[in-house]
């Protein structure tokens, strides 16, 4: 598909609903994604690193062209939410 070999990759976005050469999606885990019947991969959100290297959940749509092996960020936005929830430790019983 094509991004960095590097961890905590921050997104490119560009423009909106325009596909670029330069555009990458940031790193990410626990994101959704797919594949239409076009071959073109889809994927959103998840929690990653945003445009300006803000770590939180993402809210972000990007489709890769397989056809033109560019990536387009296709909606959502290029900021993470901060969802500032503690998570309670886990103790065993």
């Amino acid at each position: 598909m094509g991004g960095s070999n590097t961890t905590d990759q921050i997104g490119t976005y560009g423009a909106l609903g325009t596909p670029a050469t330069g555009n990458i999606p940031g790193s990410r885990s626990w994101a959704s994604s797919w594949t239409d019947s076009s071959g073109n991969l889809w994927l959103f959100g998840g929690y990653g690193y945003d445009a300006y290297d803000n770590l939180g959940s993402l809210n972000d749509l990007w489709i890769f062209d397989s056809s033109t092996n560019e990536w387009k960020w296709a909606d959502g936005s290029n900021s993470a939410a901060y969802d500032n929830v503690e998570v309670p430790e886990f103790t065993a019983r």
